[in-house]
């Protein structure tokens, strides 16, 4: 191997760092938008038209349908018993902001709403399974040979390096897959769609790079479904980190701030904190059944 092939392999080491201090320039506003609740909240034109259309302020009733759990890939038992009906119990007091009222009577239901919910999968990067913090623990070598031929010891150091990082880009392919997936199904495509700034880019996908807590809200037209028609009215998916945190907790949290989305058509993400810590008591709620085997919740 030559010189000029050295000379390569620091500048890609110092390209390598460049990207590092980057990172960490941004990880500040990373930090601050961490507890965020991200909202995205889509709805029918038509339904829009007909709900602005009604004069008598009758409110749109509707009946729960339970939809998948997502247990995550960590034991979570407090979770995993945690009873679907005190998850619609807090939904249904924000639904009812938005004046949607639930009935204890399906057939007397304008909607079913189908709820998803639970905590997204995540994997780790090498970094953090191998605890590597600097490009020594990658076996990098600034070698510098004089204009001499590399010796075996220097080709095994190389060798040795390139292993490794390609060990990591491997990996880092397998996480974006798994990061994508996370992004589809919590509404936060914009962070692989290439339109948004690489600002905005890095804030989304260091949010997906973190557990999250997630519910989705799936609003059909009933009357239809009955006759075999399926038409969604909205959708609302919102999440919020889960480290630090009980699902309980977060379920309040997220609920408090993407109550005043649901059924309403943003247009865009929508990310907001808590700050608003009152709660609204209501009484039992009814669920009509469950829908364990329907698909990956999509838009």
């Amino acid at each position: 191997m030559d010189k000029l092939e050295f000379v390569g392999l620091r500048a890609k080491a110092c390209h390598l760092s460049q990207i590092c201090v980057f990172a960490t320039l941004l990880q500040f506003s990373a930090l601050n938008a961490a507890n965020q609740v991200v909202i995205n909240s889509k709805a029918d034109e038509a339904f829009l038209v007909a709900r602005e259309d009604v004069d008598t302020g009758e409110p749109i009733t509707y009946v729960f349908m339970k939809g998948r759990f997502h247990g995550g890939n960590r034991a979570d038992p407090a979770m995993d018993a945690f009873p679907f009906d005190e998850v619609i119990l807090d939904i249904a007091t924000h639904l009812q902001k938005q004046n949607f009222n639930p009935v204890p009577d399906p057939d007397a239901a304008e909607m079913v709403i189908v709820v998803h919910y639970g905590v997204t999968t995540t994997q780790e990067s090498q970094e953090d399974l191998l605890g590597y913090t600097s490009l020594e623990d990658y076996e990098f070598q600034d070698i510098d040979t004089g204009g001499s031929a590399a010796t075996g010891a220097d080709l095994e150091a190389i060798q040795n390096y390139q292993f490794n990082v390609n060990s990591s880009i491997a990996i880092q392919e397998g996480n974006q897959g798994g990061m994508f997936y996370n992004a589809r199904l919590l509404g936060m495509e914009e962070a692989f769609d290439d339109h948004g700034s690489p600002h905005e880019e890095y804030l989304l996908k260091s949010l997906l790079s973190d557990r999250r807590y997630f519910i989705v809200l799936m609003a059909y037209d009933l009357p239809l479904m009955r006759k075999g028609e399926v038409h969604m009215h909205w959708t609302t998916r919102y999440s919020i980190r889960a480290i630090g945190q009980t699902f309980d907790q977060a379920i309040k949290d997220m609920n408090l701030v993407a109550g005043n989305y649901f059924g309403e058509n943003m247009g865009e993400l929508v990310k907001k904190h808590v700050t608003d810590k009152s709660r609204v008591k209501m009484g039992k709620i009814e669920v009509i059944s469950s829908e364990e085997n329907l698909d990956e919740p999509q838009n």
